[in-house]
């Protein structure tokens, strides 16, 4: 899947204007002690460069370092219509997500998680509490009622875009372990509490 920038951006923004303001008002809400590895934001920067696309920031991040969520969240937002100014913010944003499970899997600290489960779909679910734990704070997640062909993963305290990013996060790990697949959604009151309902064949 490519990035690309396209014409008529500011128009598209304009668009969208109540999403993207609904997604500030979050960004807004974030606990100030919540953190997010530099990985992430270096990898999303280092997409925008390949891609052409002028970088929001000239902060060089390193990657096993904690940066403020706030600061990623709001790079991606004010990013999304450049990359794909025909989604909604919510549907790129979910995009986005796609790309975060490969950049920590393929990661020093990701290969040493993700090892025990070798090519095991289930098993790297399984797994899941530890790379958010490592990746994310606060995040807290669990993984119930898993069959063979279905999980439910509840996310509670996952403040970066729970009801779209994430899901795109699952959808990518999906793609990575070529699962064919869908993430659906059960949403609560507080905008980080979430349940991804996994189904694959």
């Amino acid at each position: 899947m490519s990035l690309h920038r396209a014409a008529g951006g500011k128009a598209e923004s304009s668009r969208f204007r109540g999403e993207l303001e609904e997604l500030r008002q979050l960004i807004a809400r974030v606990p100030p002690r919540a953190t997010v590895k530099g990985m992430f934001i270096k990898g999303f920067l280092e997409s925008l460069d390949r891609r052409g696309i002028p970088r929001p920031t000239q902060d060089r991040f390193v990657a096993f370092r904690d940066y403020p969520l706030t600061l990623f969240m709001t790079l991606l937002v004010d990013k999304t219509q450049e990359l794909w100014p025909e989604q909604s913010p919510k549907e790129s944003l979910r995009t986005l997500g796609r790309f975060a499970f490969p950049t920590f899997a393929e990661s020093m600290v990701g290969r040493v998680i993700f090892a025990v489960a070798g090519t095991d779909w289930v098993q790297a679910l399984k797994l899941t509490d530890k790379a958010y734990l490592y990746s994310l704070s606060p995040a807290t997640t669990r993984l119930t009622d898993v069959t063979e062909h279905s999980a439910v993963l509840e996310f509670r305290d996952v403040w970066n875009f729970a009801d779209c990013y994430q899901v795109g996060v699952f959808e990518g790990a999906m793609a990575y372990y070529n699962i064919k697949g869908k993430v659906g959604l059960r949403t609560y009151p507080r905008p980080c509490d979430v349940d991804l309902l996994l189904e694959w064949e």
